[in-house]
Protein backbone atom coordinates (compact mmCIF):
# COMPACT_ATOMS: atom_id res chain seq x y z
CA UNK A 1 0.00 0.00 0.00
CA UNK A 2 1.10 3.56 -0.69
CA UNK A 3 -0.12 7.05 0.14
CA UNK A 4 0.07 10.17 -2.04
CA UNK A 5 2.41 12.77 -0.56
CA UNK A 6 2.07 15.36 -3.34
CA UNK A 7 -0.79 15.14 -5.83
CA UNK A 8 0.62 17.85 -8.10
CA UNK A 9 4.00 16.15 -8.46
CA UNK A 10 2.66 12.60 -8.35
CA UNK A 11 4.72 11.49 -5.33
CA UNK A 12 3.71 8.29 -3.51
CA UNK A 13 5.15 6.87 -0.30
CA UNK A 14 5.65 3.10 0.09
CA UNK A 15 7.75 0.90 2.36
CA UNK A 16 10.95 -0.80 1.21
CA UNK A 17 9.30 -4.17 1.48
CA UNK A 18 7.10 -3.01 -1.41
CA UNK A 19 9.80 -1.19 -3.41
CA UNK A 20 13.19 -2.41 -2.13
CA UNK A 21 15.34 -0.67 -4.74
CA UNK A 22 15.27 1.21 -8.05
CA UNK A 23 15.65 -1.91 -10.21
CA UNK A 24 12.58 -3.35 -11.89
CA UNK A 25 9.22 -2.12 -13.15
CA UNK A 26 6.72 -0.23 -11.00
CA UNK A 27 2.96 -0.09 -11.56
CA UNK A 28 0.61 1.94 -9.36
CA UNK A 29 -3.08 1.13 -8.94
CA UNK A 30 -5.51 3.91 -7.95
CA UNK A 31 -8.83 3.00 -6.32
CA UNK A 32 -8.68 -0.36 -8.06
CA UNK A 33 -9.77 1.30 -11.31
CA UNK A 34 -6.70 2.95 -12.86
CA UNK A 35 -3.20 1.53 -13.21
CA UNK A 36 -0.20 3.64 -14.26
CA UNK A 37 3.49 3.03 -14.80
CA UNK A 38 5.53 4.39 -11.90
CA UNK A 39 9.12 5.47 -11.39
CA UNK A 40 11.32 5.03 -8.33
CA UNK A 41 12.40 8.49 -7.20
CA UNK A 42 14.16 7.70 -3.92
CA UNK A 43 14.85 4.83 -1.53
CA UNK A 44 16.11 5.72 1.92
CA UNK A 45 19.19 3.61 2.77
CA UNK A 46 18.22 2.74 6.36
CA UNK A 47 14.74 4.04 7.24
CA UNK A 48 12.43 1.69 5.35
CA UNK A 49 10.67 3.97 2.90
CA UNK A 50 10.73 4.61 -0.82
CA UNK A 51 9.13 7.39 -2.82
CA UNK A 52 7.80 6.63 -6.27
CA UNK A 53 6.12 8.89 -8.82
CA UNK A 54 3.55 8.78 -11.62
CA UNK A 55 2.61 11.02 -14.53
CA UNK A 56 -0.15 13.25 -13.11
CA UNK A 57 -1.41 14.14 -16.60
CA UNK A 58 -2.56 10.54 -17.08
CA UNK A 59 -4.99 10.61 -14.16
CA UNK A 60 -8.54 11.74 -14.90
CA UNK A 61 -10.77 13.60 -12.45
CA UNK A 62 -12.71 10.37 -12.01
CA UNK A 63 -9.76 8.91 -10.14
CA UNK A 64 -10.61 11.19 -7.19
CA UNK A 65 -7.20 11.04 -5.48
CA UNK A 66 -6.00 13.36 -2.73
CA UNK A 67 -2.71 13.83 -0.95
CA UNK A 68 -2.30 13.28 2.78
CA UNK A 69 -1.50 16.06 5.25
CA UNK A 70 1.47 15.31 7.51
CA UNK A 71 1.15 16.03 11.23
CA UNK A 72 3.44 18.64 12.74
CA UNK A 73 3.67 17.11 16.23
CA UNK A 74 5.03 13.58 16.81
CA UNK A 75 2.73 10.90 18.14
CA UNK A 76 3.37 9.86 21.74
CA UNK A 77 2.42 6.81 23.83
CA UNK A 78 -1.18 7.19 24.96
CA UNK A 79 -2.31 9.12 21.87
CA UNK A 80 -5.56 7.90 20.35
CA UNK A 81 -5.44 7.71 16.55
CA UNK A 82 -7.36 6.22 13.65
CA UNK A 83 -5.64 3.42 11.77
CA UNK A 84 -6.75 3.56 8.12
CA UNK A 85 -5.41 0.95 5.76
CA UNK A 86 -5.88 -1.57 2.99
CA UNK A 87 -7.33 -4.95 3.83
CA UNK A 88 -4.92 -7.89 3.85
CA UNK A 89 -6.24 -9.58 0.72
CA UNK A 90 -3.05 -9.31 -1.28
CA UNK A 91 -2.09 -6.10 -3.04
CA UNK A 92 -3.98 -5.74 -6.30
CA UNK A 93 -6.67 -8.19 -5.24
CA UNK A 94 -10.24 -7.47 -6.28
CA UNK A 95 -11.16 -7.99 -2.60
CA UNK A 96 -9.00 -5.12 -1.34
CA UNK A 97 -10.98 -2.52 0.58
CA UNK A 98 -10.40 0.24 3.10
CA UNK A 99 -10.36 -0.79 6.76
CA UNK A 100 -10.49 1.55 9.76
CA UNK A 101 -9.88 1.02 13.45
CA UNK A 102 -9.42 3.28 16.49
CA UNK A 103 -6.16 2.40 18.24
CA UNK A 104 -3.84 3.79 20.91
CA UNK A 105 -0.10 4.32 20.53
CA UNK A 106 1.53 2.07 23.13
CA UNK A 107 5.22 2.77 22.63
CA UNK A 108 7.82 4.65 20.63
CA UNK A 109 11.18 2.95 20.79
CA UNK A 110 14.29 1.87 18.91
CA UNK A 111 13.45 -0.84 16.41
CA UNK A 112 16.08 -3.57 16.35
CA UNK A 113 16.38 -5.85 13.32
CA UNK A 114 18.89 -8.68 13.17
CA UNK A 115 21.63 -8.61 10.56
CA UNK A 116 20.82 -10.51 7.40
CA UNK A 117 23.04 -12.98 5.58
CA UNK A 118 23.73 -12.49 2.77
CA UNK A 119 23.74 -8.72 3.44
CA UNK A 120 20.48 -6.95 2.53
CA UNK A 121 18.54 -3.86 3.53
CA UNK A 122 18.07 -3.65 7.29
CA UNK A 123 16.14 -1.01 9.21
CA UNK A 124 18.40 0.98 11.59
CA UNK A 125 18.38 4.20 13.63
CA UNK A 126 14.59 4.46 13.80
CA UNK A 127 12.28 5.04 16.76
CA UNK A 128 9.21 3.13 15.60
CA UNK A 129 5.62 3.23 16.83
CA UNK A 130 3.47 0.34 18.03
CA UNK A 131 -0.25 0.31 18.80
CA UNK A 132 -2.42 -1.72 21.15
CA UNK A 133 -4.52 -3.63 18.61
CA UNK A 134 -3.00 -3.40 15.12
CA UNK A 135 -5.23 -4.35 12.22
CA UNK A 136 -4.44 -7.18 9.84
CA UNK A 137 -3.73 -5.14 6.72
CA UNK A 138 -1.34 -4.58 3.82
CA UNK A 139 -0.35 -1.16 5.14
CA UNK A 140 -1.97 1.84 6.80
CA UNK A 141 -1.59 5.36 8.13
CA UNK A 142 -2.04 6.53 11.72
CA UNK A 143 -4.20 9.65 11.65
CA UNK A 144 -4.78 12.16 14.45
CA UNK A 145 -8.07 13.89 15.33
CA UNK A 146 -7.35 16.66 12.79
CA UNK A 147 -7.01 14.13 9.98
CA UNK A 148 -3.24 14.50 9.70
CA UNK A 149 -0.93 11.53 9.23
CA UNK A 150 1.45 11.03 12.14
CA UNK A 151 2.98 7.74 11.02
CA UNK A 152 3.04 5.32 8.10
CA UNK A 153 2.28 1.71 9.04
CA UNK A 154 4.48 -0.35 6.77
CA UNK A 155 6.34 -3.64 6.73
CA UNK A 156 9.90 -4.87 6.67
CA UNK A 157 11.52 -8.29 6.91
CA UNK A 158 14.11 -9.97 9.09
CA UNK A 159 15.74 -13.34 8.69
CA UNK A 160 16.57 -15.94 11.27
CA UNK A 161 15.79 -19.38 9.87
CA UNK A 162 13.25 -17.96 7.43
CA UNK A 163 12.20 -14.52 6.23
CA UNK A 164 9.70 -12.97 8.64
CA UNK A 165 7.52 -9.95 7.84
CA UNK A 166 6.66 -7.47 10.57
CA UNK A 167 4.74 -4.18 10.66
CA UNK A 168 5.44 -0.97 12.57
CA UNK A 169 4.69 2.74 12.46
CA UNK A 170 7.31 5.00 10.87
CA UNK A 171 6.90 8.59 12.17
CA UNK A 172 6.49 11.18 9.42
CA UNK A 173 9.45 13.13 10.85
CA UNK A 174 11.71 10.66 9.02
CA UNK A 175 9.88 11.22 5.74
CA UNK A 176 9.45 15.01 5.78
CA UNK A 177 13.06 16.03 4.81
CA UNK A 178 12.97 13.96 1.60
CA UNK A 179 9.53 15.29 0.67
CA UNK A 180 10.61 18.90 1.25
CA UNK A 181 13.54 18.51 -1.15
CA UNK A 182 11.41 16.86 -3.83
CA UNK A 183 8.88 19.69 -3.63
CA UNK A 184 11.74 22.12 -4.27
CA UNK A 185 12.79 20.14 -7.34
CA UNK A 186 15.88 18.77 -5.62
CA UNK A 187 17.05 15.22 -5.07
CA UNK A 188 16.88 13.65 -1.58
CA UNK A 189 20.16 11.92 -2.42
CA UNK A 190 21.87 15.02 -1.02
CA UNK A 191 20.65 14.11 2.48
CA UNK A 192 23.63 13.13 4.60
CA UNK A 193 24.13 10.40 7.18
CA UNK A 194 26.86 9.69 9.74
CA UNK A 195 26.91 6.09 8.45
CA UNK A 196 26.94 4.72 11.99
CA UNK A 197 24.47 2.50 13.79
CA UNK A 198 23.29 3.91 17.12
CA UNK A 199 21.90 1.84 19.97
CA UNK A 200 20.05 3.03 23.10
CA UNK A 201 21.52 2.32 26.53
CA UNK A 202 20.36 3.29 29.99
CA UNK A 203 22.01 6.09 31.97
CA UNK A 204 23.32 3.45 34.39
CA UNK A 205 24.99 1.56 31.51
CA UNK A 206 26.48 4.82 30.20
CA UNK A 207 27.94 5.52 33.66
CA UNK A 208 29.48 2.02 33.76
CA UNK A 209 31.01 2.66 30.34
CA UNK A 210 32.78 5.82 31.56
CA UNK A 211 30.32 8.70 31.12
CA UNK A 212 31.22 11.29 33.76
CA UNK A 213 28.82 12.41 36.49
CA UNK A 214 29.25 15.98 35.29
CA UNK A 215 28.05 15.05 31.81
CA UNK A 216 25.16 13.04 33.25
CA UNK A 217 24.02 16.09 35.22
CA UNK A 218 24.25 18.20 32.03
CA UNK A 219 21.89 15.94 30.12
CA UNK A 220 19.71 14.67 32.99
CA UNK A 221 16.05 15.20 32.19
CA UNK A 222 13.05 13.39 33.73
CA UNK A 223 11.87 12.55 30.22
CA UNK A 224 15.23 11.06 29.18
CA UNK A 225 15.53 7.38 30.10
CA UNK A 226 18.10 6.23 27.55
CA UNK A 227 21.13 7.60 25.73
CA UNK A 228 22.67 6.70 22.36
Amino acid sequence: MGVILDKGRGLVLVDRNTVPNALGDVRISFNGSVELVGKVVYTHPVQNFSIISYDVTLLTSASNVEEVALAGCPLQPGDSVSMIGLSASGVGSANNHTVVSNVTVTKVQEFNVRRRYPPAFRLTNVDALDVDVPMLCDGAVLVDKEGRVGAFWGSSVSKEKTLQEFFFGLPVSYIRPAVALLREGQSPEQLRSLEVELWPISIAQARNQGLSEERILDIRDPKVEVLL
